[in-house]
């Protein structure tokens, strides 16, 4: 006989079925980086083999950058529509295979349209599972989930890093494809086999959580059927200040931590060990800066857009020191871009996490938080190519002025919508 989960059982079984619930979806990100990093770890190994050039191995890099920002736009909407149970286990699975076919095949143009595979499945994972913390969780649930999932980051990266070095020690860029791509895809069967043990809490949260649903209009004042972001909404609701946070935003959080190791060996002269640990240590202090947010946001502010500004403002303080340093005092420099990539992932969370919680009660979360994640996206790789040709010609002074004149344009632009942003956003349920 099948249990039912009701609103009447104990609020200690629930909160039990919504960690299990929690501890799927960090699983199931965490699992992603293994297929996100391992190419650049294998890239050296396969141009050694003569199966790839240097420029060739770019271009499959940056087909997989066009194909994740691309998916984040998609999945976002399709993840409005279509079930996060299904989305997490395509885009598992998918990228699992993606991975097992590299490590498999020798032709260059097939690495290229599996690596493109591999970056729109890899962008199938976060919008769902923001769609259920805001679909399948009580609010005071959401919270925690929202500061917690930020660990996937170093926990991923970590995971990713050293498996791949293992297997390249050990055997070759073969095994570091199949070892990654089997261990998503045995992620992927985890998803699959918790998230059907938990069917009545999630038929009961869903059942609660969409009759708080309010429909959109359109624009003859009669109601549409399903939730949709549509451009009404996109400007009536703040969406757009939020992107605009998001542009700034993508300009540090990924090119600086991508940037960062080498500005590090060019200009103290670390060696390789040295920038490498950096490269590990800089997502691992950066865990803080979501909690840190969270916490300003919930006693002091009470806006996202506000608290971003206050981060904003904390990296440019910090990437200004950087300036000032001109190449002296090599461990206080790297302590403050650690600051830095500290605040740009308390914005991340703000933005990508929280906003996207307002829109729960439209239906609409996941379409928002694949928008906002595609633009900020668009900005990191457009300003990390920037930021590459600026360190081709050493001048890292101009460089760091750059990323410095970001945060704080990042902060003016916060600190000027924070207003607006209060007046248009819609109140949490």
């Amino acid at each position: 006989m099948k249990k039912t989960f009701t609103a009447a059982n104990d609020s200690s079984e629930q909160r039990q079925k919504s960690n299990i619930l929690f501890a799927l979806c960090f699983l199931a990100y965490t699992f992603s980086y293994f297929g996100r990093y391992n190419y650049s770890t294998c890239v050296d190994s396969m141009t050694e083999a003569g199966l790839l050039d240097k420029s060739f191995g770019g271009i499959i890099s940056a087909a997989y950058l066009i194909f994740y920002g691309a998916g984040q736009f998609i999945n976002g909407r399709l993840g409005v529509r279509v079930s996060p149970k299904l989305m997490v286990a395509i885009g598992l699975l998918g990228s699992g295979c993606s991975n097992l076919l590299m490590g498999s095949m020798s032709n260059k143009y097939v690495f290229l349209v599996l690596w493109a595979a591999n970056g729109f499945f890899n962008s199938m994972l976060w919008s769902p599972i923001i769609r259920v913390f805001t679909d399948w969780m009580t609010q005071s649930q959401r919270l925690k989930a929202g500061a917690n999932v930020s660990l996937t980051i170093p926990v991923g990266m970590t995971l990713s890093y050293s498996i791949s070095a293992l297997m390249l020690d050990i055997a070759n860029w073969r095994a570091v494809f199949i070892a990654c791509g089997s261990l998503l895809c045995i992620g992927g069967a985890i998803w699959i086999i918790g998230i059907s043990g938990l069917k009545p809490y999630i038929k009961t949260m869903s059942e609660r959580n969409s009759e708080l649903i309010k429909p959109n209009l359109t624009s003859d004042g009669d109601k549409t059927t399903k939730p949709s972001l549509t451009l009404k909404l996109f400007f009536g609701t703040g969406i757009v200040f939020i992107a605009i946070i998001a542009l700034f935003n993508g300009s540090l959080k990924d090119a600086v931590l991508s940037w960062a190791p080498t500005y590090l060996q060019d200009t103290y002269n670390f060696n390789d060990a040295q920038a490498s640990l950096v490269s590990t240590l800089l997502p691992l202090f950066s865990v803080a800066g979501p909690y840190v947010a969270i916490f300003i946001d919930k006693h002091i502010f009470k806006n996202e857009v506000a608290t971003s500004g206050v981060m904003f403002a904390v990296a440019g303080i910090s990437l200004v020191a950087v300036v000032l340093l001109k190449g002296s005092m090599p461990l206080v420099a790297v302590a403050l871009l650690a600051l830095s990539m500290c605040c740009m992932w308390a914005v991340n969370t703000m933005i990508l996490t929280f906003v996207p919680y307002r829109f729960g009660g439209l239906g609409i979360s996941s379409a928002v938080t694949g928008t906002l994640n595609c633009t900020a996206y668009i900005s990191a790789s457009s300003c990390t190519v920037l930021y590459g040709s600026m360190a081709k010609s050493q001048n890292w002074s101009a460089t760091v002025l750059v990323w410095t004149a970001f945060a704080i344009c990042g902060a003016i632009a916060c600190f000027g919508l924070a207003a607006l942003w209060k007046k248009f956003r819609p109140e949490n349920e």
